[in-house]
């Protein structure tokens, strides 16, 4: 099952910490996320987009404004919200096993789903892996991981903080698809990070494209293409064209539509 997000009027300041002035990241964002969407926060780097989702995570506090979830106020975190980071955050002490188990083990779940690990691993296609420490896997295999140790312990909405960005080409097209099969299969609300275009369209249902700091939402795109995609497509062309304009000139055309 999945989950709803409802943020209203958020605005976020931080003090400078060089100066005594102060910086807004965040402007007026008014956000309705539905349940079981995938949804992806796109624009370039410091818009505010890895903010926003760490306030959603309870990470972080907004200045002005409330962000709820399942008609609740977010205060702190909370393991029925994930959080996946572009570094995997694996300890390195444990075996990809060992990981998965501590994640259930700190939300209080060990008992109940420890039965659940092994088909966790099967899953992420680590099987033969398993008591392999982070080290001694590829960076896909990591991402795989911590991907499958974040949806172990049944997130009803699990955050993605740009989780593929590190990546060559070809491991992130794959790890695409199988972030793409996990959230299919697990019906989860998903909201990524990410300031690739094709990842965005490739992906999310929906698409929130960011104007520079301070960020607001420019414009929302609804993706009506069936999945799997082709990014070779006429329509995924379209989107992209839509979307690299908007990337190009988000300041100005952000009072142009009415979201």
């Amino acid at each position: 099952m999945g989950a709803t997000v409802e943020i209203n009027n958020l605005s976020k300041i931080f003090a400078r910490q060089d100066t005594s002035g102060t910086l807004k990241a965040l402007d007026n964002i008014d956000l309705s996320v539905r349940e079981g969407e995938f949804l992806t926060l796109l624009g370039a780097s410091g818009c505010g987009k890895s903010t926003l989702l760490r306030i959603i995570a309870g990470l972080e506090v907004p200045t002005v404004g409330d962000v709820k979830f399942n008609g609740e106020a977010i205060k702190g975190t909370d393991s029925s919200r994930g959080l996946v980071f572009q570094e995997h955050t694996l300890f390195p002490w444990l075996s990809v096993k060992g990981n998965i188990e501590f994640a259930l083990k700190s939300t209080k779940q060990y008992a109940q789903k420890k039965g659940e690990v092994d088909d966790w691993i099967s899953l992420a296609g680590l099987w033969e892996f398993k008591r392999n420490y982070p080290h001694q896997l590829s960076g896909g295999m990591r991402q795989r991981a911590a991907l499958v140790r974040a949806l172990s312990v049944s997130p009803k909405l699990l955050l993605l903080d740009e989780p593929l960005g590190a990546l060559d080409s070809f491991t992130r097209m794959n790890l695409q698809d199988e972030l793409l099969r996990l959230w299919q299969e697990q019906k989860n609300t998903m909201i990524m990070v990410t300031h690739d275009i094709d990842e965005a369209i490739y992906l999310s249902q929906r698409v929130v494209v960011m104007s520079p700091r301070p960020g607001r939402i420019a414009k929302i795109i609804d993706i009506p293409m069936s999945y799997p995609r082709n990014r070779a497509s006429g329509d995924f062309e379209v989107l992209r064209a839509q979307i690299l304009k908007l990337m190009n000139f988000a300041k100005e055309v952000q009072e142009e539509y009415t979201i």
